[in-house]
């Protein structure tokens, strides 16, 4: 029986220029394409948000061993790399668009999103400008909820339901601005799992790195407790990291630490 359900959190499918903030995030095609075929051999199914949440407040079921799979940003190497190996594989993702920055240079085009869509995914939320919401107005957050909702919307012709925040930064003042912006629910950045029987609909994720492997895949699966620890650990580490010294310098802190690691 399930009793509770990852939500794995993509960026970029590919090789990000070293240097670039997405280099952090970035999960070569090979190893993605090794972590969803190991996922399969694990005899993992992916669901659906929308299935995720009728489980959890108990109207429905799932599958044996069931994971979600999310992106965030609308990276072109998502359409390029990813849908196809998802289809490989037989698997469904959330695909959560920025989309103000759709059409940008790297990023998807709304033809593009339009394609990911028919493959059998669907389309969320980024915002609209990829602003923290936690450094705006209330109004300014507003807009960001509700234009970039109906933007989507209007290109992609279905509703659009879940909300992912931009930087992972939220505060518990932003649940019922999202529910007042006609979402169904949203995700975050925070490490942890999905369970049955939560009130609330703001969902933590689990962070693909660069320097993940199918190692910490199978951790992430298996869940021991000092696995969930030590995440929330290394997540609190980089957020502080990110409070004393500015976005720019924690940019290039994650720079450096990708560097390292593949030294």
């Amino acid at each position: 029986m399930t009793k509770r359900v990852p939500i794995l959190l993509y960026h970029v499918i590919g090789e990000a220029a070293e240097g670039t903030p997405e280099a952090f995030y970035a999960v070569t095609r090979a190893a993605f394409s090794e972590q969803m075929r190991y996922l399969a051999q694990r005899g993992c199914h992916t669901v659906s948000l929308e299935a995720l949440a009728d489980w959890v407040e108990g109207r429905g079921s799932l599958p044996p061993r069931a994971v979600a799979i999310t992106f965030d940003d609308g990276d072109v190497t998502q359409h390029e790399a990813a849908v196809p190996i998802l289809q490989e594989h037989g698997f469904q993702a959330m695909f959560f668009v920025t989309a103000a920055r759709v059409g940008e240079p790297g990023m998807m085009g709304w033809d593009d999103v339009r394609r990911v869509e028919a493959a059998g995914m669907a389309i969320g939320s980024h915002g609209l400008t990829h602003r923290l919401l936690t450094e705006l107005t209330v109004d300014e957050v507003r807009w960001e909820l509700a234009e970039s909702k109906r933007l989507l919307e209007t290109h992609v012709m279905r509703p659009v339901q879940w909300f992912a925040f931009p930087g992972g930064a939220w505060s518990s003042g932003m649940p019922p601005l999202v529910a007042e912006a006609g979402y169904r629910g949203a995700v975050t950045s925070d490490v942890g799992y999905v369970a049955r029987g939560v009130a609330d609909r703001w969902w933590p994720r689990c962070v693909m790195r660069s320097t993940d492997n199918v190692s910490r895949l199978a951790e992430l699966l298996d869940a021991p407790a000092w696995f969930l620890w030590r995440e929330r650990m290394g997540q609190q580490a980089l957020r502080a990291a990110r409070s004393v010294l500015g976005m720019q310098r924690y940019e290039a802190l994650k720079r450096r630490l990708v560097r390292r690691s593949h030294a």
